[in-house]
C-alpha cells in the first residue's frame, strides 16, 4: 500500500514553520507512475486545476541536490464547456508536456495558487537535513528541502508558486500535526546525513595528481618540484569507472578554491591548501563549470562528492610580518586575522589556535574565527558552495586550530556531513571535536597503531585490538570516524612496509573495523611515497596506468562488495532491537600476539582475521573461533581468496592464515545480490544465513514506522480536507 498522503502533514508543517502566508486548501494523492502527492494551497477549489494558468515547477534531480531545474506547463481551456474550467491532477501528471523543460530564469506565475509536489513515500528524520522557505514579492516562492535518501526514495521535489492571503486552515492543520512531526521528523540537522555517510566508502584524490583531462599516462610530474601537473575535475570524471569499479560510493577531492599564484621555494599550490581567494574556483583544476559537471556525474552514479575546505587560514607567499592583507579575498584587512605569531607549542591549544601555521616562506595568516564578520562570511560562503556544487560532505582541514565554538554555526550553514582533521593520537582528545563541533573526525588514533603494528611484525597484534577498543569506548561514535592507513599528510603505508600481505591487512582493517573506510588514491597500486611531497605522485604515471587487475585493487573491490552486501541487507530489513550493520561496533573475539579476529554486526556479521607476520611466514593457526554470530550449518565464504566452509557448533569455525594474508568471512547467502566477489562460489551457497533460517525469516521484523506514518498521515489528510472544505 502506497503512503499516498504523506505530503499533507509534512508540507503543512513546513509552510507554517517557515512563515509562508498560504492556506492549505486540500490535497490530491496521486497513485500513478509519478508517486507524488499534489498539495493545493490558495483561495480556489483544491481538486481541479484552474484553466488558463501557467504552472511553474522547480524539480531537483535528486533530493539531496541543491540545484533546481524549472519546468513550465501551460494549462489551456478545454473545448468542452463542461470541462472548460478544470483538469484533473492525475491527467496533469500523466501529460507528456508536464516534463517539458522551459527555462531556469526567474518567472512570476500567473496562477494565484501554490502547488507543491513532494515524495509520497515517507521521508523520515533520518533523511531530512534542512528545510528553508524563500519568498520575495513578485517572485516564485522556493521551498528548499534538503534531504539525503536511499535510491528507492528518489522522487522529484517540485513546487509551484503564487501569492495569496493567509488562512486559519494552515494553522489548524499545523496544530494537529506539529506534535507528531516535530518529535518524529524534525531532528537536528545532519542526523540523516550521518546515517547515509556511515554506509559509504571514500576514495581520496589530490585533483592535480589523479588524472589529466587528456587521459595521458606519460605526462611528466616531478613530485619533488611541487608544481602543477595538470590533473583536473574533468580528469577525475574521465576515471570514475576506475573508482567505481572498486566499489567506492564517495569521492573526496582536495581544496577547490583559488590559491596563491607564485612559485615559492615550496613549489606551487597544486595541493589546494594555500588559499588566496575563496570566491573563485581554481582554474588549474578546470574551473566552476567543470566542478559542477563532476558533481552531476557523481550523483548520476549515486556517488557522493566531498571537498576539502580550509577555514583556519589564508596563504601569503612571503614573511608573516610582511603580509599584504589586501590580496586575501574576502578577508582583505588585518583586523580579520589573529596577530602574527607562528605556532611554537602544538600541545598548547591557545597557541595552536591563535598563532599561525606556515613559516616565512609561505605564511598562513590565521583567521580570527571569533570575529562576527569572519563567521558570517564563512557561513554564507559554505551555504553557497554546497548549493552551487551540490556538495554532500566536507573534510575540514586543521580543524583543531579553529576555536571549537565556531564549528556548530558553520556546520549548520553547510547542512552536510563534516569530518575534521584532528592530528592527535589520543582518542579522547581527537574525538572531542566530533561533539558539539563537527559530525566526525579522521581516525588518527587508530592510524598510529595501523602503522606501528600492521606495518611491523615485531609488535604484538594485541596492541591493535586494544587501541580500536579504546577508540570505540572514548569516542562518541566510532562508526562515523574516517578510517585510513595513509593520506596526503602522512607517509604511504607501502613506504612503511613493502610487504604485500601487511598492506592487505591494513586495507582489511580499514574496511572491516568501525568507521567510514577511506582510501588514498594510489594505495590500490602500492604507491610507496614517503612524507609530503613524495606521497603525492601522479597516478597516471603508474607503470600499468589505471590498472584494474592489481592485487590491492581487487582486494578493495572485494572488501567493498562484502561490506555493502551485509550492510545493504540490514538496511532494507527491520530487526527488533538491533542496529544496522554499519552502526554496530566491531567486537574482538580472538587475539594472540600474531592474530586478531573480530566481528562486526549482530544479526548478520562479518568476521575478519588479521595478522602482521608477512609474506612467506609460517601458517598462523589453526584457531577455532567462536562468538562469531554465525549459525551452525550455514555456509560462509572467505571473500579475499574465495574459499568456503560450514560453520560448526554455535557458529564456530577454524581459521588458518596462510602467507600472512587477512581473511574476511561472510555468510554466503548475503552475497547473492553482488557480482563483485567470488561469483562462482556464491552460486553454490545455500540460502541459509546468520540465524539458521531462510533469508526471508531472519528475525521478527519490528512494526513498520512507515505504516504508522501512513495511518497518521491519512488522519491528517482527512482533517485538512474537513478544515478546508
Amino acid at each position: 500500500m502506497r503512503d499516498s498522503c504523506w505530503c499533507t502533514p509534512l508540507t503543512a508543517d513546513l509552510l507554517l514553520r517557515r512563515g509562508a502566508p498560504y492556506p492549505v486548501e486540500g490535497v490530491s494523492c496521486i497513485s500513478d507512475l509519478s508517486q507524488n502527492c499534489l498539495l493545493f494551497c490558495g483561495n480556489s477549489s483544491p481538486h481541479p486545476i484552474r484553466a488558463n494558468r501557467t504552472l511553474v515547477a522547480y524539480s531537483r534531480p535528486r533530493p539531496s541536490a541543491h540545484s533546481t531545474t524549472k519546468w513550465e506547463l501551460p494549462i489551456s481551456r478545454s473545448r468542452s464547456k463542461s470541462k472548460a474550467s478544470q483538469v484533473s491532477p492525475a491527467s496533469l501528471l500523466r501529460s507528456p508536456s508536464f516534463l517539458r523543460l522551459a527555462s531556469q530564469k526567474p518567472y512570476r506565475p500567473a496562477s494565484q495558487q501554490l502547488f507543491l509536489f513532494v515524495p509520497c513515500r515517507p521521508v523520515s528524520h533520518h533523511f531530512v537535513n534542512d528545510a528553508k522557505l524563500r519568498y520575495s514579492r513578485g517572485a516564485p516562492l522556493v521551498l528548499d528541502l534538503r534531504v539525503a535518501v536511499p535510491a528507492s526514495y528518489l522522487q522529484p521535489l517540485i513546487m509551484f508558486a503564487s501569492s495569496t492571503a493567509p488562512s486559519m486552515a494552515l494553522v489548524s492543520a499545523y496544530c494537529l500535526t506539529f506534535a507528531f512531526l516535530s518529535s518524529l521528523f524534525f531532528t537536528p540537522t545532519n542526523a540523516a546525513t550521518e546515517d547515509e555517510w556511515r554506509s559509504r566508502s571514500i576514495y581520496q584524490v589530490i585533483t592535480d595528481r589523479f588524472a589529466r583531462p587528456d587521459n595521458s599516462t606519460s605526462y611528466a610530474c616531478n613530485v619533488t618540484a611541487e608544481l602543477y601537473c595538470g590533473g583536473t575535475f574533468g580528469g577525475i570524471m574521465n576515471q570514475l569507472d576506475y573508482i567505481q569499479g572498486m566499489g567506492f560510493t564517495a569521492v573526496w577531492i582536495s581544496p577547490v578554491v583559488q590559491n596563491i599564484n607564485q612559485t615559492t621555494a615550496y613549489g606551487q599550490g597544486y595541493h589546494g591548501f594555500w588559499t588566496q581567494d575563496i570566491t573563485k574556483i581554481n582554474e588549474h583544476f578546470g574551473g566552476a563549470d567543470e566542478l559542477k559537471a563532476l558533481s552531476t556525474e557523481l550523483h548520476r552514479r549515486d556517488m557522493y562528492l566531498m571537498i576539502d575546505v580550509v577555514v583556519n587560514d589564508m596563504a601569503y607567499a612571503g614573511k608573516g610580518a610582511d603580509v599584504d592583507y589586501s590580496t586575501l579575498v574576502p578577508f582583505n584587512k588585518q583586523e580579520y586575522f589573529h596577530p602574527f605569531c607562528f605556532i611554537t607549542d602544538y600541545g598548547n591549544q591557545t597557541n595552536a589556535q591563535d598563532c599561525w601555521l606556515g613559516d616565512d616562506t609561505v605564511a598562513l595568516p590565521d583567521l580570527d574565527t571569533e570575529s562576527t564578520f569572519v563567521q558570517d562570511t564563512w557561513n554564507t560562503w559554505i551555504t553557497e558552495m554546497v548549493a552551487n556544487y551540490s556538495l554532500d560532505g566536507l573534510r575540514i582541514d586543521a580543524a583543531k586550530h579553529v576555536d571549537k565554538p565556531f564549528w556548530p554555526g558553520f556546520q549548520k550553514a553547510a547542512g552536510v556531513f563534516t569530518i575534521g582533521e584532528v592530528f592527535d593520537a589520543d582518542a579522547t582528545s581527537a574525538c572531542s571535536w566530533a561533539v558539539n563541533a563537527l559530525n566526525s573526525v579522521l581516525n588518527y588514533p587508530n592510524w598510529y597503531y595501523i602503522v606501528s603494528i600492521l606495518g611491523n611484525s615485531s609488535n604484538a597484534m594485541g596492541g591493535l585490538e586494544y587501541e580500536f577498543g579504546i577508540v570505540a569506548q572514548d569516542c562518541y561514535d566510532s562508526t562515523l570516524l574516517g578510517t585510513f592507513s595513509e593520506n596526503h599528510d602522512v607517509a604511504r603505508f607501502a613506504s612503511v612496509t613493502d610487504d604485500l600481505s601487511r598492506q592487505k591487512n591494513a586495507l582489511a582493517f580499514n574496511f572491516m573495523s568501525d568507521g567510514i573506510p577511506t582510501v588514498y588514491y594510489g594505495a590500490e597500486q602500492r604507491f610507496n611515497g614517503g612524507n609530503d611531497p613524495n606521497n603525492r605522485e601522479a597516478l597516471w604515471l603508474n607503470p600499468k596506468g589505471y590498472d584494474t587487475t592489481s592485487p590491492l585493487y581487487l582486494e578493495v573491490k572485494a572488501l567493498n562488495a562484502a561490506r555493502n552486501a551485509v550492510g545493504n541487507y540490514m538496511k532494507t530489513t527491520n530487526y527488533s532491537g538491533w542496529s544496522p550493520y554499519w552502526a554496530y561496533k566491531a567486537q574482538s573475539i580472538y587475539v594472540t600476539d600474531d592474530v586478531v579476529v573480530f566481528r562486526k554486526g549482530y544479526v548478520n556479521s562479518i568476521v575478519t582475521a588479521l595478522t602482521n607476520v608477512g609474506v612467506g611466514a609460517a601458517n598462523v593457526g589453526p584457531y577455532n573461533v567462536s562468538d562469531t554470530n554465525f549459525s551452525e550449518g550455514i555456509e560462509i565464504i572467505e571473500v579475499l581468496n574465495c574459499t568456503k566452509q560450514t560453520a560448526g557448533y554455535g557458529g564456530s569455525f577454524n581459521i588458518t592464515l596462510t602467507n600472512g594474508e587477512p581473511q574476511v568471512w561472510v555468510p554466503g547467502a548475503l552475497l547473492v545480490n553482488t557480482t563483485d566477489v567470488c561469483t562462482d562460489l556464491v552460486k553454490k551457497v545455500t540460502d541459509r544465513i546468520g540465524n539458521g533460517g531462510a533469508v526471508t525469516s531472519l528475525s521478527a521484523p519490528r512494526p513498520s514506522l512507515h505504516l504508522a506514518s501512513l495511518l497518521l498521515s491519512v488522519i491528517m489528510c482527512i482533517t485538512v480536507a474537513l478544515i478546508t472544505s
